[in-house]
């Protein structure tokens, strides 16, 4: 099992050491919850995952993370529902906020606003790198870097990237 861990996390590096995360569990729980419901990409998942993440600010208010999540999640499901973006954005805009005020140099906002952006492809993609060299095991962050690289038309990157998320969780459905 050792060398079967080993082989999966080899040249992963640790991001930051739990910045913007909670040392409240039911908070920390709740958050991952959250984020096992946003993978469903389902509208049902996104709104799941959405509860599950004001649980988690609710419990810590100083959770960057969740807040960052919260605005991911309620993105998402307006994307899914084919709803405004920009209004969404707007409505969802304090969240994303609040996260950067809370941790300035945070991993998950950053990816979160790489995701959900209208910035230039370049603003972007800075946003995403930053944020996988703050985080580099957040799978969601991984996978939205593989899909933007997609759209901009460079498939071969976007399937190492792909590569990279499996091995950070294998049984990442959007991945697969």
């Amino acid at each position: 099992l050792v060398d079967a861990l080993a082989t999966r996390l080899a040249g992963l590096e640790r991001g930051g050491q739990g910045r913007g995360y909670s040392r409240d569990l039911a908070a920390a729980l709740a958050f991952l919850r959250g984020r096992a419901l946003l993978d469903r990409t389902t509208v049902a998942g996104a709104d799941a995952a959405a509860v599950e993440f004001e649980e988690s600010i609710t419990k810590d208010p100083g959770f960057a993370a969740a807040h960052a999540a919260l605005y991911d999640a309620r993105l998402q499901a307006a994307s899914l529902r084919r709803i405004g973006l920009a209004e969404a954005r707007t409505r969802n805009a304090p969240l994303l906020a609040r996260a950067f005020e809370l941790d300035p140099e945070g991993g998950a906002a950053l990816l979160a606003r790489a995701r959900w952006s209208e910035a230039s492809a370049a603003a972007r993609e800075a946003d995403f790198r930053r944020g996988l060299e703050l985080e580099p095991s957040n799978s969601r962050g991984i996978n939205g870097y593989a899909e933007f690289l997609q759209r901009e038309g460079r498939a071969a990157e976007s399937s190492r990237w792909l590569d990279r998320e499996l091995l950070v969780d294998p049984l990442s459905a959007p991945a697969h």
